[in-house]
This record gives C-alpha cells, sequence and structure tokens, in this order.
C-alpha cells in the first residue's frame, strides 16, 4: 500500500489544514457531503451513547465528545473521510484504566474518566510537535489483539445482566457469569425478549442493510414500545431516565498529581492504540482517493479532539473505522460531512435529549454487545495459531491478563492489566505485521 505524506513547504497550512482544503471545494460536493453528515449523525448518536456506558461514564458524555472531537478534527486533521468520535475499543480500554481505582462515586469516577481523556490529548499533542510518528512501528499487533479481546468479554459479561432486567455482580469475569447464571430464574422475561429482539436485529441489519441506521432505528423502536405500551411501569422494564440536556459546561478536570501518574501508563496504551487504528485508516483512504496525509499532523488532530473532548467532559475519541466505513459509503468527499454531524449532535443536545427518557436499558445493552462482539477476533486468533504460534500465546496471555489481580501492589501503584501487556509486547519476540487491516477484522 503506498503511503503518502505531506509535503514540508506551506508550514502555516501545515498547521491548519483546513486552509489547504477549504479553498479548494468543490460546491458539487455539499449535497454528498450533508447527506453522509446525516447518516453519520444516525450511527454516531446511538454508538456514543452506548460507549459512554461501557466506559462507565455519563450517558451524555459520549455526545459531548462528538460536539469536540467531529469539529476539531475537521479543521485540523488531513484525512478528509475519517470520523474522530468514541470507539468501543477506546471505551473498553477506558474502563479497564479506571478500574484499579475502586472509585464508587458517580461524579469523582466521571472526573477520573475525563482525566484519563485529557493525559491521552495531551500525549499526542506533545507526540505529534516533536514528529514520533514513526512510533506506530512499536505497537505489538498480537498483544493489542489478545487484550482487546478479553476487555470485550469483560465487557459483554457485564452488560448481559441488562438483557435480563437483572441486576449486575461486581467482581471478575467468571464470577459475574457465574453469578448471573444462578439468577436466571428471576429474569425479566419482558425485557429479555426487548433486548434479544434488539440483538437479533442488529446482526439482520448488519447482514441485510449494512448502510442502514440500524442503532438509532432500534433504539428509536424500544423507546416508542416503552412509551406506548407502558412497560415501564406496568412490567418493570428498566429504562435509561433523565439525561442532561443542554450543552456542556466548558472547563479543565481537576489534576491530581498522583492519580496522573497512575493514569500515564493505560494513557500511552491508548494513545497507541488509537494510533494505529488512526494511521492504518488514513493511508487506507489517502490511497484511493489520491491525496496526502501527514503521521505528525494526525496525532496533534487526535490530540486537540482529546482535549477538546475532555474540557466538555466527553470520552477518548480516535478515528472509528465502522463510522468512517458508513461516511465513505454514504458517500463523503470532504470533512463537511462531519461538520454536518457535529451540527445535527448540537441539535439533539439542545433539543432532542429528553427522547432518550424510555430509552430501554436492555436495547443499550444489546448495542454494547454487538459492537463489542465485534472486537472478539476469532479469525485473528486462528491467523496467530496457524503462521504465527508464538504471537498466539503472546495474545492468550494478554487476554488472560485482563484479569489480572486488581489488589496487588503492583497493580495499584503504577499500572494494571493494560500496560502490563504492552510491556509483555516489548519484551517478548514478535514479528511486527503490516498495517492492520479492515479483512482481518478491523476494530471499531
Amino acid at each position: 500500500m503506498a503511503r503518502k505524506i505531506l509535503p514540508t513547504s506551506d508550514g502555516f497550512a501545515r498547521v491548519l489544514p483546513v486552509l489547504v482544503w477549504l479553498p479548494r471545494y468543490d460546491p458539487g460536493w455539499l449535497r454528498a457531503d450533508v447527506i453522509a453528515g446525516l447518516t453519520l449523525w444516525g450511527i454516531l448518536v446511538p454508538e456514543a451513547i452506548a460507549y459512554a456506558a461501557m466506559a462507565g461514564a455519563p450517558v451524555q458524555a459520549g455526545l459531548y465528545t462528538l460536539l469536540g472531537s467531529l469539529v476539531v478534527y475537521a479543521i485540523l486533521g488531513t484525512t478528509r473521510q475519517a470520523v474522530s468520535a468514541p470507539t468501543s475499543g477506546s471505551s473498553i480500554m477506558m474502563a479497564a484504566v479506571v478500574a484499579p481505582f475502586l472509585v464508587t462515586n458517580p461524579g469523582e469516577l466521571a472526573e477520573l474518566l475525563v482525566l484519563l481523556v485529557l493525559i491521552v490529548g495531551i500525549i499526542f499533542l506533545l507526540c505529534g510537535l516533536v514528529r514520533l510518528g514513526f512510533v506506530i512501528a512499536f505497537i505489538s499487533h498480537s498483544v493489542m489483539t489478545g487484550f482487546v479481546f478479553g476487555l470485550a468479554i469483560y465487557i459483554a459479561v457485564c452488560q448481559a445482566p441488562k438483557l435480563f432486567g437483572l441486576p449486575r455482580a461486581h467482581g471478575e469475569t467468571l464470577y459475574q457469569l457465574w453469578h448471573l447464571i444462578g439468577q436466571l430464574g428471576a429474569a425479566n422475561w419482558v425485557t429479555l425478549t426487548i433486548g434479544a429482539g434488539a440483538l437479533a436485529l442488529l446482526y439482520i441489519f448488519e447482514w441485510r442493510a449494512p448502510r442502514a441506521p440500524a442503532p438509532l432505528m432500534i433504539m428509536a423502536a424500544g423507546i416508542l414500545a416503552v412509551s406506548v405500551l407502558g412497560l415501564g411501569d406496568e412490567h418493570r422494564v428498566q429504562v435509561v431516565g433523565a439525561m442532561q440536556s443542554g450543552l456542556p459546561t466548558v472547563s479543565l478536570p481537576k489534576a491530581n498529581l498522583d492519580d496522573m501518574l497512575d493514569l500515564l501508563p493505560g494513557a500511552l496504551a491508548i494513545a497507541l492504540f488509537i494510533l494505529s487504528e488512526a494511521l492504518g485508516v488514513g493511508y487506507s483512504l489517502s490511497s484511493k482517493y489520491g491525496y496526502d496525509i501527514d503521521p505528525n499532523q494526525e496525532m496533534i488532530a487526535l490530540g486537540a479532539s482529546n482535549v477538546a473532548a475532555a474540557c466538555l467532559g466527553g470520552l477518548v475519541s480516535g478515528c472509528s473505522v465502522s463510522s468512517t466505513a458508513v461516511n465513505e459509503r454514504a458517500g463523503a468527499r470532504s470533512q463537511i460531512s462531519s461538520l454536518a454531524a457535529a451540527t445535527m449532535v448540537l441539535i439533539t443536545l439542545v433539543a432532542l435529549m429528553p427522547l432518550f427518557h424510555n430509552l430501554p436499558q436492555a436495547v443499550l445493552g444489546a448495542i454494547v454487545i454487538h459492537a463489542v462482539a465485534r472486537l472478539m477476533r476469532f479469525g485473528e486468533l486462528n491467523r496467530f495459531i496457524r503462521f504465527h504460534p508464538s504471537q498466539f500465546g503472546q495474545a492468550l496471555v494478554a487476554l488472560a491478563w485482563r484479569d489480572y489481580p486488581r489488589d496487588s501492589a503492583w497493580a495499584g501503584s503504577r499500572g494494571h492489566a493494560l500496560a502490563a501487556s504492552v510491556h509483555l509486547g516489548r519484551q517478548l519476540p514478535f514479528s511486527f505485521p503490516p498495517w492492520p487491516s479492515t479483512g482481518q477484522g478491523a476494530l471499531l
């Protein structure tokens, strides 16, 4: 695959790529870009809400992320069709990073998550400014594959009780699964019908109508069913409830030096994970459409997007492979599609948030499970077994290390399973594959 790099001239335009593409914008592209933006909005809103729940943040945090990341990346990014948004991979990694802190207060947890987003953004900005785009070559594909697989299993088990209308247990994956099995007799069968139906429809839409905004359509159906049939009152179907409306407050998170040092290893691993996705998407699209990208400017764009998201109380954002694919298939020609989607997110926050009050928790859980299931890359593990047994071993160790004891001195003071897995990838012998390709089951 040819990798096109932006020339070194025109330094000011390099810092603000919008000055390059906007004056050359073809008005004939506007209709396609607006349609792509509307399509993108239908995908991003339900996914952002679900990924916020996945990370343990307030559900509106996902929309706050979009408000900042879509606009900032459109101005600073060099990949025209790329979409900067929360992803399932980065969201479950956020949950893993903050897990050792054992915070029970939702407000404190939200502050910790926002601080993590800020640290990730600063890492990207610093790396972009000192031109460390080559660092992608040092990411262990097998270790990341195994670790994210383990996280996907953990999140799916955590979300499964929502499908049955049961309370979630706390503890490691096997304990939570055993607790769920023991409580199945008390399941709410109306909730299960809604959750299982939503999950089945997600797969049907993915198979038969991949371009349709399936999560938004299924969310709307769930809200309508609860509202019209009174399922919340008569059948005790749990709903999301009131969500904060209006625009977010712009502020920096409270920075505690000890917390920052504890979050740093995990933030670095998240940044490497996001970078591998972003540059893989960038090189693929730039080769297909014949324009140039700059890896260092991409890091600056991702850094600024995450700093903006942190100031708005959002999540970690990266170049979402699935959303970018939707954007491209919908006909997007430039970053105008992201700006159109951001405008619709703004309208959603200001005027449409009350509509989500009766959203069933089972539907939200089904969307999360459907998303993380795509991170369980069985085909990739099979490829490791056949061609790279040593990498398969690394992937299994990283997968199992997801449940490394959180109360140990090492995990509590300096890191957690995530940092350990990245360290393992540096220490064990392995060969780096080429850039991750969507044909191998690209991450979201």
